[in-house]
């Protein structure tokens, strides 16, 4: 199991890269894409939104 201290530094490595991948992005002129309150939404250079997909819970119990 990871220490405390190694958990942070991956978090923030985590969000070093996620930043670097939206500058690219945007540089290119391509959207990013994330999760927000259970859609896919893609997020252009602008702050503009569009809802892509709603995300549906899968229930594992059930499935056999």
């Amino acid at each position: 199991m990871k220490t405390n201290k190694e958990e942070k530094q991956l978090i923030a490595i985590g969000k070093l890269v996620g930043k670097k991948a939206q500058e690219e992005n945007f540089a290119l002129g391509l959207p990013i894409v994330v999760e927000e309150d259970g859609y896919v939404i893609e997020i252009n250079k602008d702050g503009k939104k569009k809802k892509i997909k709603k995300i549906v819970k899968i229930n594992f119990q059930n499935a056999v």
